[in-house]
This record gives structure tokens, sequence and C-alpha cells, in this order.
């Protein structure tokens, strides 16, 4: 049996029509191309802030970046800044 990546792999060609296998649903594992437009168009970009970035928890610094007392990094996304700061008692605090 030929593949075709618009179908997917059948998991069981033989399987029974009315059996879980033949009932299972294609899954898309991303083999379209993705339109060029999204990396550069504005509006896409403010979806996607709304919609992802926003509401994701981020990596802003390491420990290992800040280890000192008085030690800070600056973590830039999109249109904010986050300064992150090792404070005298060892804490680590973070400004947006």
């Amino acid at each position: 049996m030929a593949y075709d990546y618009r179908k997917g792999w059948v998991v069981n060609p033989n399987a029974p029509t009315e059996s879980l296998e033949a009932k299972l649903a294609y899954v898309d594992n991303g083999t379209q191309q993705i339109d060029p437009d999204r990396y550069y168009d504005p509006d896409f970009m403010a979806r996607e802030w709304n919609a992802l970035w926003t509401r994701t928890w981020l990596i802003a610094a390491v420990a290992s970046d800040i280890p000192e007392q008085g030690d800070y990094s600056v973590f830039r996304l999109r249109h904010e800044a986050i300064l992150i700061v090792r404070q005298a008692n060892g804490n680590v605090r973070a400004h947006l």
C-alpha cells in the first residue's frame, strides 16, 4: 500500500470496518507547507501574542545567569522587557 501524505498512514488496512483501528482519526503531523506570511504578517503576530505568548510559561533566565547579589538579566519579548534581579538575601525577583 502506497503512503499518501494527505491521508496519513493507515494503522491496519485489513481491520474490520467497525473496529477501533478502522475508526482512528487521521492525525496531521504537519506535512503541509507553512504559509510564509505567518512570519511577517503583523495581524498574525498580534493573534499569536494574545492566544499563545501571554498564556504560557516562558523561561526568562536560569539561576546560573544571575549567581551573585545584584546580578540581573533582561528578558525581552516583543514590546515587553522583564528585569530579573538577584537580591541581597539570595531571592530572585522579576519586574515588568
